[in-house]
Parts: structure tokens; C-alpha cells; sequence
């Protein structure tokens, strides 16, 4: 199951913004012989704001999110894991006339490791690898400047945009591990082939 609620405030002097809270709880088992992964409880709450001031032709804006991940991996190991990931965000719009708006922001996020990255061993049938995790992940970080210059016209207006993220790299199920996975896998190859 999942929710979230999220609720505007009145304006306070010049801000306007909102807050919440977000709620996600699941549950994974896998049977047979395509199990690899055994099964895992995920429960994760977050609380997170965002706020916005005006000044003139300037709009200032501001988020926050923090989330905390409890793992617990239900084989009789008395495996858990838990992790806690802090987000956050700024940003300026400026709109020097009643047309144009020029745009910047700037991110830092944070994702904790799901349980497939941390707990899989096995062959998943469903993309043809073999998937191994790393109970020693950790947080995946990544920090981006956003550049936008907008001018409203016709049906989608103009838009302009320069992207640029500087994302940390960690070993996990999409990078090098697999790919040496699923190279050995491979239908030339007669010591391994999947099930």
C-alpha cells in the first residue's frame, strides 16, 4: 500500500508553499525456481515542504524531503537495513516582462538502495541475467543545475532548456555486475545458461 497527503498553508507574510508526508509499505515474494530474491518487507516514510517567495518580478523556491527505509528480509537470517535520505532544492525564476521567464535551479538528492539491489542472487528469467546485490550499498547520490528560458506562445509557447547533473556512482544492479552477469550468460556459453 501506499499514500500521500499533501496540504497547501495560507500564505505566511511572503511565502506560500506546502507540506506532507508520503507512506509506502510492500511486501516481495518470490516462489519456484525464479525466486532470486528472498522475500523482503520495504517500509518508507518521508515528510517534505516546499515554499515559494516573491519579490517583484523574482520568485524565489524551496524544497526539502526526508525519507527513512526500514529493509527486513523474511528468509529467517535476520537481515535489516536501514536508511535515511535528505533532498533538497533552490531555485530562482525571474520574469523581466509580461513574455519571458529565465529559470535556475539547483538539486541534491538522495535514493536508498531497493531490496533487489541489496538482497538478489539468481537468474531472472524476465531479462534474461544474473542478478547479484550488494548488501553494502550505499545511498545513491546525485547534484544537478537546471537552466530553463521559457517565452509562452501559440498552443506550447517556447522553451529552452540546459540540463547538467553530476550523479555519484556506486555498484549496483544497472551498472558493471550485471553486465559481467549477463555476458557469461550468454547461449555460446556451456558452463552457465539460465533456467
Amino acid at each position: 500500500w501506499e499514500t500521500r497527503v499533501d496540504l497547501r498553508h495560507e500564505k505566511l507574510g511572503p511565502l506560500e508553499g506546502a507540506f506532507g508526508a508520503h507512506l509506502h509499505h510492500s511486501t516481495l515474494r518470490a516462489e519456484g525456481e525464479e525466486a532470486y530474491l528472498p522475500a523482503t518487507r520495504t517500509f518508507r516514510r518521508a515528510l517534505f515542504g516546499i515554499e515559494e517567495l516573491r519579490h517583484g518580478n523574482m520568485r524565489w523556491q524551496f524544497g526539502l524531503r526526508w525519507e527513512t527505509q526500514d529493509l527486513e528480509v523474511r528468509d529467517g537470517s535476520n537481515r535489516r537495513r536501514e536508511d535515511d535520505a535528505l533532498s533538497s532544492s533552490a531555485g530562482v525564476v525571474w520574469s523581466p516582462g509580461e513574455v519571458w521567464s529565465f529559470a535556475v535551479s539547483a538539486a541534491h538528492t538522495q535514493r536508498a538502495p531497493t531490496a533487489q539491489e541489496l538482497f538478489a542472487d539468481g537468474s531472472h528469467v524476465a531479462t534474461r541475467s544474473y542478478e547479484i546485490g550488494d548488501e553494502n550499498l550505499r545511498r545513491e547520490r546525485s547534484t544537478g543545475l537546471d537552466v530553463s528560458v521559457r517565452r509562452p506562445t501559440g498552443v506550447d509557447g517556447m522553451k529552452a532548456h540546459v540540463q547538467m547533473v553530476k550523479k555519484s556512482t556506486r555498484p549496483s544492479l544497472r551498472n558493471a555486475p550485471i553486465l559481467r552477469a549477463a555476458r557469461s550468460l550468454s547461449p555460446g556459453n556451456p558452463t552457465m545458461k539460465l533456467a
